[in-house]
This record gives structure tokens, C-alpha cells and sequence, in this order.
């Protein structure tokens, strides 16, 4: 038996007013100290450090978390009674093919999910599985760590 309630949140009043978060408390601690805690890890980076390294080039040149890449879907059939179905396929009809970010394709991916489970799209409509299937694997084929 599940512990919680499917869509019920176990903390529905959220966190109190006037609780801060535990990040800003530190930072407060470490801001008197930012300048010579910023000088000591550039200092340990030139020295060779190698997370001290890792931290200033990360802070210079941060994560890159939206690529673009190119995504070309296959022809999405058009002769659908669902209104909904065709403005999703209007949609991907007009990204395919065009340059979009790398997040942007992640959440389009969520949103046609989102659209499966609470939109009336026959689950079973294989333009747009199909259509999600081939950005899941641009995806995978484009995944980059950094």
C-alpha cells in the first residue's frame, strides 16, 4: 500500500514564513569572507590544485545546458478529427527541422507526455509517440557531460 496519496502533497502549508533556507544562512557567514576565500582558491588553482582548478573553471565558463541541436521529425499525418492532436502535430510539423535548445527538446518531450495523460490525444497515436521517440534518441545521440 502506498504511503502518500497519488496528487495529495505530505506538507500541503509548505515551509513556514520566516524560516530561511539553510544556503542562505552559510552564504551570509561567508560573505565577509568572499574576497579572501576567492583569492585562496585561485591561489590553490595556480598552484595546481585540481578542484580548485575544476571550481575557478567552472565559474568562468559555466555548464552548458542548452545546446541546440537540429531536430528533423518524420511527416506527421495531418487527417486527425482531434483538434488537440493537430495543434500538437501543427507544433512539431513546425520545430522539425529548425534549430532548438537542448532543454527545449527535453521539455517538449514532457509536455507531449503531459498531453498523452491529460489531454484527449489517443494514447496509441503513433505520429506523435514516433515523434517523441526520435527526440528521446537525438537526445541520447547528443548528451554531453560537463
Amino acid at each position: 500500500m502506498a504511503k502518500f496519496k497519488k496528487g495529495v502533497s505530505g506538507n500541503p502549508d509548505g515551509r513556514p514564513k520566516g524560516i530561511a533556507d539553510k544556503r542562505t544562512e552559510l552564504a551570509k557567514l561567508l560573505l565577509p569572507h568572499a574576497e579572501a576565500l576567492v583569492a585562496k582558491a585561485v591561489e590553490l588553482a595556480l598552484a595546481g590544485d585540481p578542484q580548485a582548478l575544476r571550481l575557478c573553471i567552472e565559474r568562468l565558463i559555466p555548464r552548458a545546458t542548452n545546446e541546440t541541436l537540429v531536430i528533423q521529425l518524420p511527416e506527421l499525418n495531418m487527417a486527425k478529427n482531434n483538434a488537440t492532436t493537430e495543434i500538437c502535430t501543427n507544433v512539431l510539423s513546425t520545430l522539425s527541422g529548425k534549430e532548438i535548445g537542448f532543454d527545449q527538446a527535453k521539455n517538449l518531450i514532457a509536455v507531449l507526455d503531459y498531453c498523452r495523460e491529460n489531454l484527449p490525444i489517443s494514447t496509441d497515436d503513433p505520429d506523435l509517440r514516433r515523434a517523441k521517440e526520435v527526440m528521446k534518441e537525438i537526445l541520447r545521440k547528443n548528451k554531453r557531460d560537463y
